[in-house]
């Protein structure tokens, strides 16, 4: 061996000793130690806490690599960096999805869900080597891209139920929805940077050892599946992992499927009586329009800048416009499943048991027809398609064939006036399924209805594009509901017509998106129009029409709108859901995902709660009602109605560090431009309520200035700081707000105790007693004087936490005025002294 080349080989060792020893070298620089006594306080006690996870998750890895390296040199890390580069989709996806995603969970968690994925690349791998490694990057991306994608469009998680609209899916309405959603500028990076990714990894394979790079993969799948051992683990992983979600997706979209097979065959002499509140009219006909994806806020008649409804403009004086309607949901499918049972947002399982709309109308002697642009293709067909069947007659004008077919409304026109038009000896009731404003949009119209073009002011071409062809669907739209309108009106008939959309759409109006929104284009339209022959006989009940089209209405209780349209009665009707009843009743609206994983409160009530509400609660004790407090009292029309009720309410506010002033709402909601001084403002005497305040987004950053405006707030409205509790999921800032005074509340989260309840502390797992011993830690560490929670969590609390003096929580579903929710919370209050609030539902 040469002098030189003896002298190369020396300082490549020399070099890779060094790289070791500096791997090594890494845990001592940057330990928890070091982490949580220098930096917790700038960036707060739970980030510190993941970041300390991830520091020592470098270590572990800094420590082999270092071992490795001085062993066997660099080479080593060939093979190492091939499954580096494996994983570069979910290093792109996860960061994204946590910091821009409303439900997101913390980074170990979704990041170990995502890296599950490996298992399949592993096998794979196994088995074809350099092309079952590139199927596994493809399939891993494949992976990161749905949740990437759903995160941008949805801005939440992607979860199980989300899966049933890829099930209800057909080919034709898939194309429309990749054509539509597919091409943006996150896609498009993503997409590049696979692309590029995957080349690397071809490129690379060819040089790395077989064995090593296969042992590799085997250790490091071993090492992942390992917490799928214990429970904790296995709800961590698989619940963040993709393909566990699809496969329960799967299975729970089996067993709702048959129990809607089930349901939409119920026999008639199982549906409860109907009797009619007055003398039915011969040969009735009755109409229920239901649209898709029409957004009231893209319609000329409810004040869009664009006449894009000139026909229901024309004719306006005829028709009740119900100006403030929305949908739960943002997607058809649980929308209309509500539309068309007694199923609603607060309760989806018991109602769903009753009977469908049609059953109730079949049974109350209708002749009902469906007759629907939509298609029943899906796995079977769809839930919607199960329930239609059960009418009289069933048509469907789309053509199934020729999926390419850009099948148009008025389609449905001929079959229409062909079923009006028979010689029936009972009354009719349609039910017509529009496709309406489906994506693509430009394939909703004919040619000639093409009339929105060109740039709009403020929006980039491709917006201004998207924007016309929606208002051009709109605009057919508008000609469809219409004239189905003018061929009932034709018939001389005691009849109505209802026009209602499943859901709204987000059309560029509050972000650069089109789609549907978790949080936008929730507002639908709802159109009512009623013959010469109705008024006549139900004079009264129109009269008073005008009066309650300002009602704030969601769809999901429409089935007991058109019952009492139609004057039926039965046990279970419920007239304060009726939004054509004088004794309707409005409600706080949730919105959200069908299976609440994401719920919000769309809006705070309606037009003023009545004396008799208000004397069930002012009829309960003194010390129950210093305990029981309104929840949510985030305008400033509901927090002068709480006041006259309340002694105590909660607020959510955001602190906007920049303006320096407390905004009240709670997020992902927008802004309502509503400050807390001008909220409090309201009231006179501020000074005699006590205010439970859930601040959102106290940091280390904000904790000073928030507190200084606080102190201003108090002093301005006279509000003694014992009556002003403030609630932060970060614990360690609220230490300077109970320094001056004001009470401190910690919201904690003991949902992972749910199965834990009849163990002893010791028999829970070392995570779980780690995680319980913190926040009694905290709690005792900067003086905190109670902790507040749902009341889901009431028993674990109780179990695990006694020694805590004082507690809060809230029950959202309890409602203040009704009498067995009430006796509830008091025998609750009665059960657990130390309960200092308890929230409870205020619509007003």
């Amino acid at each position: 061996m040469s002098i030189e080349t003896k002298t190369a080989k020396n300082r490549s060792k020399s070099i890779a000793v060094l790289t070791g020893v500096l791997f090594y070298f890494i845990p001592v620089l940057f330990n928890q130690w070091t982490l949580k006594f220098f930096f917790a306080d700038y960036i707060g006690d739970a980030l510190a806490s993941h970041v300390i996870m991830l520091l020592w998750l470098l270590a572990a890895c800094s420590i082999g690599l270092g071992w490795g390296v001085i062993k066997y040199g660099f080479c080593i890390f060939r093979e190492i960096g091939i499954i580096f580069l494996l994983f570069i989709p979910v290093y792109f996806t996860v960061p994204y999805i946590v910091f821009s995603v409303s439900n997101a969970t913390n980074v170990p968690d979704l990041l170990y869900g995502q890296m599950l994925c490996i298992l399949i690349c592993t096998a794979l791998t196994l088995i074809f080597f350099r092309w079952g490694m590139l199927l596994g990057f493809l399939f891993l991306s494949l992976v990161s891209f749905i949740e990437l994608m759903y995160g941008f469009m949805y801005r939440t998680l992607i979860n199980s139920t989300a899966f049933f609209n890829i099930f209800e899916t057909n080919f034709q309405e898939a194309r429309g929805y990749l054509a539509s959603y597919f091409f943006n500028f996150i896609s498009l990076i993503f997409i590049v940077i696979s692309a590029i990714v995957c080349l690397l990894i071809f490129k690379g394979i060819e040089r790395v050892n077989r064995k090593r790079m296969k042992l590799y993969l085997i250790v490091l799948s071993g090492v992942l599946s390992l917490p799928l051992a214990l429970p904790q683990g296995r709800k961590s992983g698989l619940s963040n992992n993709l393909l566990f979600k699809a496969t329960k997706g799967l299975h729970e979209y089996k067993v709702l499927y048959a129990k809607v097979d089930e349901f939409s065959n119920k026999p008639l002499d199982e549906i409860e009586p109907i009797s009619f509140s007055q003398p039915r009219p011969d040969k009735e006909l009755h109409v229920f329009i239901i649209g898709e994806s029409a957004d009231r806020d893209h319609m000329g008649v409810y004040g869009y800048n664009r006449n894009n409804t000139p026909m229901m403009e024309e004719m306006s004086e005829e028709l009740f416009l119900f100006s403030d309607v929305i949908s739960v949901h943002f997607n058809t499918i649980p929308n209309m499943e509500k539309m068309l049972t007694f199923a609603n947002y607060e309760n989806d399982e018991d109602n769903f048991e009753k009977g469908s709309l049609i059953h109730y109308l079949r049974k109350a002697g209708y002749e009902t027809h469906w007759i629907s642009n939509q298609e029943p293709m899906g796995i079977n067909d769809t839930m919607t398609t199960v329930l239609a069947k059960t009418c009289d007659s069933v048509r469907f004008v789309n053509d199934l064939e020729n999926f390419s077919h850009k099948s148009l409304d008025g389609k449905i026109l001929p079959v229409f006036a062909e079923v009006i038009s028979q010689d029936v000896n009972r009354s009719q009731f349609l039910f017509i399924h529009l496709i309406g404003s489906h994506v693509p949009f430009d394939w909703r119209y004919p040619r000639e209805y093409d009339r929105f073009k060109g740039n709009i002011d403020g929006k980039s071409e491709k917006q201004s594009e998207m924007i016309n062809r929606y208002d051009n669907s709109i605009l057919y739209n508008d000609y469809i509901v219409t004239e189905i309108i003018k061929m009932v009106k034709e018939t001389d008939r005691n009849a109505s017509v209802l026009y209602i959309s499943d859901h709204g759409l987000e059309v560029c109006d509050q972000s650069d998106y089109c789609g549907q929104s978790l949080y936008e284009g929730l507002e639908v339209p709802m159109v009512l129009w009623v013959s010469d022959e109705y008024k006549k006989t139900n004079s009264r009940k129109v009269e008073n029409f005008n009066r309650y089209i300002d009602r704030k209405y969601s769809s999901d209780d429409i089935i007991f709108s058109i019952c009492d349209l139609l004057n039926m009665r039965f046990d279970s009707f419920e007239p304060n859901r009726s939004i054509f009843c004088d004794s309707f009743m409005s409600k706080i609206r949730y919105v959200g995902l069908p299976n609440k994983s994401a719920i919000w409160n769309y809006d705070s009530g309606s037009e003023g709660v009545d004396e008799k509400s208000k004397l069930v609660f002012k009829g309960q004790s003194e010390d129950f009602k210093h305990k029981v407090w309104a929840h949510t009292i985030n305008n400033t029309d509901k927090l002068v109605s709480a006041s006259e009720i309340f002694y105590g309410m909660e607020l959510d506010v955001v602190f906007d560090l920049r303006k320096k002033i407390f905004d009240v709402r709670h997020p992902p909601a927008k802004t309502n431009n509503l400050s807390l001084d001008e909220h409090w403002g309201r009231l006179d005497d501020a000074g005699r309520f006590k205010f439970w305040i859930d601040y959102k987004n106290l940091s280390p950053e904000n904790r000073t200035a928030s507190l200084e405006r606080l102190l201003y707030l108090a002093d301005k409205h006279h509000i003694p700081h014992e009556n002003i509790m403030v609630e932060s999921r970060v614990s360690f800032p609220l230490r300077d707000f109970k320094a001056k005074g004001f009470i401190t509340s910690y919201w904690i989260s003991v949902a992972f105790l749910q199965e834990d309840v009849a163990k002893s502390f010791d028999e829970l797992g070392k995570n779980k007693q780690l995680a319980l011993m913190k926040i009694k830690r905290e709690l005792e560490e900067y003086g905190i004087d109670a902790i507040s929670f749902p009341i889901e969590s009431l028993d674990q609390v109780n179990k695990f936490l006694p020694e805590v003096d004082v507690v809060n929580l809230w029950a959202p579903k309890m409602v203040f005025d009704r009498p067995k929710d009430l006796a509830e919370v008091g025998r609750i209050l009665e059960a657990n002294p130390r309960i200092n609030a308890f929230l409870v539902n205020f619509s007003y």
